[in-house]
């Protein structure tokens, strides 16, 4: 029982942040006045390869290399879009962990925000976990035990198991559906053959560099060059020490905890071998049957929001009976709509749909509100929720046990041999 209730805890806690994510992590809305973004996973050698573009975005523009390799000194080039630009003659390349909004893999709103090309760098969530938990344990006072088997939803700084089954499954949504827009880079790739890459990502995102920039940067961010340069006053070890890196190993109980975990949840794997195969094919076949739900939803939407207030504007009453049952299909529709069109909001779209279906009955009873409201209106509106909820408890435990996509980051060791021989135009 107490197990259960364990269980049912964190599916909550889990799922209310990623209902907050969806509502609030617009950060490439934000900053999109910036070149070019770079997203990684944390301890996915981020300040590795910021380091790399930094040094060849001076070499390539004759300009000073940042004076630290970590902290405010070290973005001159690439870092926190919202500090001031220091060579703002040259594009600056915003980097972050950010988790996106669901709302960033709708091609209507990346039409109409014209985001800029992101790169995202990603690491076998093991070893970005284990690199996590060495750099974290001390100042976080963290046990292994509880790293592995806890989650941490209100905790910014630590990245535990479920952030990374995010940020993969956010990331590889917003891969599949806007390759043009998104590239990811893994981080094993990376340190077989970083020339290459740098090319890649400079093609991407349009930084111009040429080989003598690049084979300047690979020289010049050596793992003892970063540490030389490391800012004293930063505090974060940046560069952990060797053998206590190479000494960290899961416990054959934790790691078989983190195998469930990723096998279960993870749906972009990014050929890295966590996520369960499936039968299904990797492609938009059910980009149909989104895009029809997501225009019945919108049609309801705009059908009730016209019941409520341009009936009683334009004096057109329903005659009988429909005017007993229209508001309880419409709120229905809504309801079962919800979980095809707006996964995120599975089970609390009914929640949403009654409040505000209330929240527009109390307003016409107090006369804020054109029309007049009553509590029949109220009650049918709760009943066609309320009949809507079973559905959406279906759908959402076939979601769960729905098994996830192994989706390619384009970015393997044979798709990097294969470009090498037939290289594609930008």
């Amino acid at each position: 029982m107490e197990a259960g209730f364990l269980k049912l805890r964190l599916w909550f806690a889990l799922t209310w942040r990623a209902l907050l994510i969806d509502l609030n992590n617009f950060y490439l809305m934000q900053h999109r006045d910036v070149g070019a973004f770079l997203i990684s996973g944390k301890n996915s050698g981020t300040h590795w390869l910021r380091h790399m573009l930094s040094y060849a975005l001076a070499h390539r523009h004759g300009l000073p290399l940042p004076v630290h390799s970590s902290g405010r000194d070290s973005e001159d080039f690439v870092g926190r879009p919202r500090r001031p630009r220091k060579h703002g003659q040259i594009p600056f390349i915003g980097s972050s962990h950010t988790l996106p909004s669901i709302a960033f893999s709708w091609l209507w709103l990346r039409r109409l925000l014209r985001l800029p090309p992101i790169v995202v760098l990603v690491r076998d969530p093991k070893e970005a976990m284990a690199s996590h938990f060495v750099k974290w344990r001390e100042p976080l006072k963290l046990s292994l035990k509880d790293y592995v088997h806890r989650a941490w939803p209100h905790h910014g700084q630590l990245a535990d198991a479920w952030w990374y089954i995010e940020f993969f499954n956010r990331w590889g949504r917003m891969a599949a559906r806007a390759p043009e827009l998104v590239m990811v880079v893994r981080y094993e790739d990376l340190i077989a053959s970083p020339a290459y890459w740098l090319g890649r990502i400079s093609a991407h995102l349009g930084l111009g560099l040429r080989a003598a920039d690049v084979d300047a940067a690979i020289a010049g961010s050596t793992r003892a060059a970063i540490r030389e340069r490391l800012d004293p006053a930063y505090g974060e070890a940046i560069v952990p020490d060797a053998a206590t890196r190479a000494a960290m190993r899961f416990p054959p109980s934790e790691d078989a905890v983190l195998t469930g975990q990723l096998a279960r949840f993870l749906r972009y794997d990014f050929e890295y071998g966590h996520a369960r195969p499936s039968n299904r094919p990797a492609g938009a076949a059910v980009r149909p049957a989104l895009t029809w739900a997501r225009a019945a939803f919108m049609g309801a939407v705009v059908y009730a929001l016209f019941n409520q207030f341009g009936r009683p504007v334009l004096h057109l009453p329903l005659g009988e009976p429909w005017h007993r049952v229209e508001l309880t299909g419409a709120f229905s529709a809504l309801a079962l709509l919800g979980p095809l069109s707006f996964p995120k909001l599975k089970l609390t779209l009914p929640a949403i749909l009654s409040v505000g279906g209330g929240a527009i009955e109390l307003a016409q009873r107090t006369r804020i509100a054109p029309g007049v409201g009553s509590l029949m209106d109220l009650t049918a509106e709760i009943c066609g929720v309320t009949a809507a909820t079973g559905c959406l408890l279906l759908a959402a435990s076939a979601s769960l046990a729905r098994r996830p996509r192994t989706v390619s980051a384009r970015s393997s060791a044979a798709l990097a041999a294969a470009e090498r021989s037939e290289p594609r135009p930008r």
